[in-house]
């Protein structure tokens, strides 16, 4: 099992959905030793760079979400060193990522982390690395589907807690203030999706 933590091995997909089978199975001989292996995995620098071949390449949901916790644990302690490309890279593929599991009815604490992570993002680039967050989501949302609307609901919610109701939302308070500006600012749009 220790194979997966290897970085000049070639990442064996079958091994981690069964060590993520196996963390998750309260009955599994193997459990601790799995759950181990996960947190070791989870807390490699690199692991975060495996997030997109797991994404595609399992069928296993509980993989899909260990996966997203990675990549929303990299956005809230890597985010500033990523480079600029980097992270416009994961911006984009995060947010193609949110509309097309809502729509094909992915699990929803799948949807939920996705959701998390998005709003992570914008809570660090929104508006000025992501000036066109709330118009793209919204205008990408009505023109595929309801469930996608609904979504998108939720994420504005989300976004909207943290930056107005949570004061731990790890977020200073200068940027607190800049978000809450551009919530105001973004307020119309808003309304109007909600019409």
């Amino acid at each position: 099992m220790e194979r997966i933590l290897q970085e000049n091995e070639e990442f064996d997909m079958n091994l981690f959905d069964q060590i993520v089978l196996n963390a998750n199975n309260p009955i599994s001989n193997d459990k601790q030793k799995s759950e181990d292996i996960l947190i070791k995995f989870k807390n490699k620098n690199s692991s975060w760079t495996k997030v997109d071949y797991i994404l595609k390449n399992s069928t296993i949901q509980q993989s899909h979400y260990v996966a997203l916790q990675i990549l929303e644990d990299t956005i809230k302690t890597k985010w500033y060193i990523l480079d600029e490309n980097i992270k416009s890279g994961i911006r984009d593929y995060v947010f193609k990522l949110v509309i097309e599991k809502t729509n094909v009815g992915c699990q929803k604490y799948v949807i939920q982390e996705l959701n998390r992570i998005i709003v992570e993002i914008a809570k660090r680039d929104w508006p000025k690395r992501w000036p066109n967050f709330i118009p793209d989501l919204i205008n990408t949302s009505t023109s595929i589907s309801m469930d996608v609307c609904k979504n998108t609901l939720e994420i504005l919610k989300k976004l909207n807690e943290d930056v107005f109701l949570r004061s731990d939302g790890g977020i200073t308070t200068l940027r607190k203030r800049i978000l809450t500006k551009q919530m105001k600012i973004e307020f119309p749009t808003i309304f109007n999706f909600l019409k």
